[in-house]
């Protein structure tokens, strides 16, 4: 008999939902300890607000030429998109001038412009049935899930829709990463449950701060139930969490996901007993991985104060650390050659 995750959940009404964001789920779907601790830090960086002003550029640009009846020329939308990078946050500005490439707003205005307006189904910063606002009820799990689209169109056909996702980091996607993402598996999960008649979402990644477009990844209908069940799971977790605060929360560590962990330097993975190597190898490993990720992070934020104060950190009992550790008094033994004079004399 084939047990059903969802048997212990009773279906809520839509009043008592919990709402849930992308990026929240993706963290509970990618270590539930992570998106616990993430809920109780400051997680903003200068990074991620520059690259909400990128997107809010963008999202104006759209919405002047959607406003225009799609009069605005390319030379037109760029310059819309241009003024708005260059008003961005005074704090984060030069990085979102860095984050959009003159050649990628000149390439993405012609693109923008060769758009009819009416096939722009939703896009960010759109009004009522053309938000970029995403949204689909779990009453199994008690949770709606939303997200905010940056661009979604129609094209040739009626049974396929276009997306297209912006990026302003330096992190480059692949077409295997597109379709293997958290990310975009929940984008095709909400498209295809507010569009029954769409038969498939093909997504592109375009990153703006190198002038890179993705190719176009298909996510059909005919895996539906994949992308379904992996967002339900996620939000599975989020639910018994976030209504049972004090439920024991469990850590999914591992190498990839632990160093690029914002909350590494506060995971208690990384500080409860040495296991038995013996008795779980595996699970010996994944606590090696989350503690180098916690030494990491400790060396990048220790050596920002050494930057700040300009001088090392001592210890009154001998410990040390920054630049001016003392060179071995007793030189090692080793083998090596030196140059010579390899000409007759």
């Amino acid at each position: 008999m084939t047990h059903d995750p969802l048997d212990a959940f009773v279906d809520a009404e839509p009043s008592t939902l919990v709402l849930a964001d992308r990026s929240t789920l993706e963290r509970y779907a990618t270590c539930p300890m992570q998106a616990r601790l993430m809920a109780e830090i400051n997680s903003h960086s200068d990074a991620a607000n520059s690259g909400l002003e990128v997107h809010e550029a963008l999202s104006e640009a759209t919405r002047d030429y959607m406003a225009s009846g799609g009069v605005l020329s390319p030379s037109e939308i760029m310059e819309e998109a241009a003024n708005y990078l260059r008003h961005a946050r005074p704090d984060v500005q030069p990085d979102t001038l860095d984050g959009v490439r003159r050649d990628t707003l000149w390439a993405w205005a012609k693109f923008l412009s060769g758009l009819n307006p009416q096939n722009i189904v939703r896009y960010d910063g759109g009004q009522g049935s053309r938000s970029g606002q995403l949204a689909w009820d779990l009453p199994a799990v008690g949770v709606r899930v939303t997200t905010e689209l940056d661009l979604l169109y129609a094209g040739p056909s009626k049974e396929v829709l276009h997306e297209v996702d912006y990026k302003s980091g330096r992190a480059v996607w692949t077409a295997s990463e597109v379709h293997d993402s958290f990310q975009f598996q929940m984008h095709a999960f909400l498209v295809l449950n507010n569009y029954p008649d769409v038969q498939a979402v093909e997504i592109r990644v375009w990153n703006t701060r190198s002038n890179r477009l993705t190719w176009s990844i298909e996510f059909p209908r005919a895996k539906l139930a994949e992308y379904s069940a992996r967002v339900t799971m996620a939000a599975m977790t989020l639910y018994q969490h976030d209504r049972n605060p004090d439920l024991p929360v469990p850590a999914w560590p591992s190498l990839e996901k632990c160093s690029a962990c914002p909350a590494a330097a506060l995971c208690p993975v990384s500080g409860r007993p040495i296991k038995d190597v013996e008795a779980d190898p595996q699970g010996f490993v994944r606590d090696m991985a989350a503690v180098k990720a916690r030494l990491a992070l400790m060396e990048s934020t220790a050596k920002a104060w050494i930057k700040k104060h300009g001088r090392d950190i001592v210890c009154d009992t001998g410990e040390a650390f920054g630049v001016d550790k003392p060179k071995s008094r007793a030189p090692l033994a080793s083998l090596y050659t030196i140059e010579t004079d390899s000409e007759d004399k």
